[in-house]
């Protein structure tokens, strides 16, 4: 059973930057983990999840995002009650610039209606920027300079 379906995804890029965020909730557990590259996340209850939503979404239109759509790549095969889906996200940029691509892995649980992400594991941002808009609700940080040796 795929984490919520292709219909869903497509629709949920559109929502957020219409800053649809009750609705985009129904499809996230209580508490959500996130990894990006740089930091580790856990938002715990609605209202951080929506301001987290915000964040995301504000960070996006000030980088010029005019579109977001996703695509699921892949589905999981489920292990008990949970799965993964993989989605690639695009991010539709004002006056002509070029696209920019962003990939992400999303653990769902069965929930009471339908399935909910419970962690997501961000493998490549957007935006170089993109833990920048999170940074203040970050639980683990790296410095830039420990990531920048790491990437080599």
């Amino acid at each position: 059973m795929p984490c919520v379906s292709k219909n869903v995804v497509a629709w949920a890029g559109q929502a957020l930057l219409d800053g649809d965020f009750d609705r985009l909730l129904y499809f996230y557990a209580d508490t959500v983990a996130a990894f990006t590259p740089h930091n580790v996340y856990r938002l715990s209850g609605r209202d951080e999840l929506r301001a987290a939503l915000a964040e995301h979404r504000e960070g996006a239109l000030r980088e010029g995002v005019v579109g977001l759509t996703g695509e699921v790549a892949a589905v999981g095969l489920p292990r008990g009650p949970r799965h993964r889906m993989f989605v690639d996200w695009t991010y539709h940029m004002s006056n002509g610039r070029p696209a920019r691509h962003a990939s992400a892995t999303y653990y769902c649980v069965k929930g009471a209606y339908w399935p909910q992400v419970e962690m997501i594991e961000y493998r490549k941002l957007a935006f170089d920027r993109s833990a920048a808009w999170h940074r203040g609700r970050a639980l683990i940080q790296q410095p830039a300079a420990e990531v920048a040796a790491k990437a080599g």
